[in-house]
């Protein structure tokens, strides 16, 4: 049976309803906890915002959205192995093989979604995002690489954001960052985009 197309997260409306703001707010907090030394807030921050600041910062470009097929796979209490824990119980387009024999075959998962497909490797967030979920593709799209547009939205969103963010921290305040997450990093990677 295939994935169920998405209706427990439609992408659409959780865009149109303020995830983008909610982006927003959380990169004007960061930015305010930061400024005002809050150690204590800083390490208890829940910020969709920090981890990509942090992989900013460092100059991290992820060229894959996961390990899915590459690093990892799932295998289900049958013995199916299938792309990720999320495809498991799906139909057998995203089933590799079993345990059992010694068929099994991956997809092409090794080539990098951000540098060989469109819309992927023209866009600003290619190595924030690493050329999206594809399990989310599939459940929306019907294709393992053609990416849902609104997730690309806010991604992007959020590469406008985490640059702003380094642009905005002060040398002090990285070094402020760094002494408590552990990630501080340099002011802007122009080789990043």
């Amino acid at each position: 049976r295939r994935p169920p197309r998405s209706t427990l997260f439609p992408y659409t409306t959780l865009f149109r309803s303020g995830v983008v703001a909610l982006l927003a707010q959380d990169a004007e907090d960061l930015l305010q906890i930061i400024r005002r030394r809050d150690a204590e807030r800083l390490k208890a921050l829940d910020s969709a915002i920090l981890g990509q600041l942090a992989q900013f910062l460092a100059g991290n470009k992820s060229k894959y959205p996961c390990g899915a097929g590459r690093r990892l796979v799932a295998v289900s209490a049958k013995g199916d192995v299938s792309l990720c824990h999320r495809f498991v119980g799906t139909d057998d387009d995203y089933t590799l093989g079993t345990i059992f024999d010694d068929n099994t075959t991956l997809p092409a998962l090794n080539v990098s979604p951000v540098e060989h497909l469109e819309p992927c490797s023209a866009c600003c967030a290619k190595y924030l995002c690493g050329g999206a979920c594809y399990y989310d593709n599939v459940t929306t799209n019907g294709s393992l690489y053609e990416p849902v547009p609104d997730l690309c939205n806010i991604m992007r969103r959020t590469m406008e954001l985490v640059a702003y963010l380094s642009c905005e921290l002060t040398a002090a305040d990285r070094d402020f960052m760094a002494s408590v997450t552990g990630v501080g990093g340099r002011e802007c990677w122009h080789d990043y985009f």
